[in-house]
């Protein structure tokens, strides 16, 4: 609230005399309540008075907000924030409005004096005050906290949809259906029990894909099984123009990982990557202590297959939406590598 609706002079002028004006009128009618004896809506000075101090404390608490907010934010620790929050803005309080009073009266009155009393009344009316500012800015922060999750799970429930149908439009399109029945009408006049299990692996492909499309994580282990049969559609279409190293340690198997996402880098490396005879592809999967990891070499294509670049979006953004992590992809020595958050 004080660093949005209050980000202005102007605004703060006016907010300092509406809370001055009615924090007076408050003020009074507690003092009222306290001595019978006490009469209510004095001389203009008084408020004239209640405005200035209003001003030099709103602008004093101003940028202490703007402190608080560097050192510690509101998402670091709502309650932390909101309590020191109060502390430090009744402490300023004190200073403001019961040291400048007491110094007015000790040099320009000629009444030496003030009850301790009063003293004790006026901070606990300002604590409840700042009590219900900090409130406020807390409720503020919640509610907007509040909008910008519900507008980052929209963000995701599209970017899902999106990635769920680029992954189907990656398995089943007819490009990749007629390469598969291509490979597969060729292979079985030359091996019948190699067409058989070419036609088991693809329906593997498939039913994972069909399964798996509707979930937000999935077993490394259910992941890797997938793509060994991916995989091995792959190597019998391009021969041994083509080949998949997977390397990965047994302790990693119950950890998780976006489904899909490996198959679609494996796919966009064979999409963009010259695979022939003379520059056969080599396609490495391993894992370090967080990621794991595909690495390619770049031998690209000198025409190019026509692509949104969506894909890498969608999985980078799966992630941090999945775990708040990003996804690394680096470009050196003539080798393209894509770290995934291991989950």
């Amino acid at each position: 609230m004080f660093n949005t609706a209050l980000n202005r002079f102007p605004k703060r002028l006016l907010f300092s005399i509406m809370l001055a004006l009615v924090g007076g009128i408050l003020l009074e009618v507690v003092f009222k309540l306290q001595y019978r004896n006490y009469l209510i809506l004095r001389s203009g000075e008084f408020y004239l008075a209640a405005i200035v101090l209003s001003v030099i404390f709103t602008e004093v608490i101003y940028r202490i907000n703007l402190w608080l907010d560097r050192k510690m934010a509101w998402q670091q620790g709502p309650l932390r924030r909101l309590l020191l929050q109060t502390m430090t803005f009744w402490f300023v309080s004190i200073l403001v409005f019961n040291g400048i009073r007491l110094a007015l009266v000790h040099f320009f009155s000629s009444k030496k004096f003030i009850l301790l009393t009063d003293e004790i009344t006026v901070s606990v009316f300002v604590l409840c005050l700042i009590i219900i500012l900090s409130a406020v800015d807390f409720g503020t922060i919640l509610i907007r906290e509040w909008r910008d999750s519900l507008a980052q799970a929209e963000k995701y429930k599209k970017e899902s949809a999106e990635f769920e149908f680029e992954m189907l439009q990656a398995q089943i399109n007819p490009h990749f259906l007629f390469n598969s029945l291509n490979t597969l009408s060729s292979l079985v006049y030359e091996d019948a029990d190699r067409s058989a299990e070419f036609i088991r692996k693809l329906s593997d492909v498939y039913r994972h894909v069909l399964e798996s499309r509707q979930k937000d994580v999935i077993l490394i282990e259910e992941e890797l099984a997938f793509i060994r049969s991916y995989v091995f559609l792959l190597e019998i279409r391009f021969d041994k123009k083509l080949r998949v190293e997977l390397d990965i340690e047994k302790d990693l198997m119950d950890k998780k990982i976006a489904p899909l996402s490996l198959q679609l880098l494996i796919e966009n490396a064979v999409k963009h990557n010259v695979v022939s005879d003379k520059k056969p592809l080599l396609i490495r999967i391993f894992n370090d202590t967080n990621y794991l990891l595909v690495k390619n070499p770049l031998q690209l294509k000198s025409v190019k297959e026509k692509s949104n670049g969506m894909g890498l979006k969608n999985i980078s953004s799966r992630y941090r939406a999945l775990c708040g992590k990003d996804v690394i992809i680096n470009t050196e020595n003539d080798t393209f590598t894509v770290k995934l958050p291991i989950i």
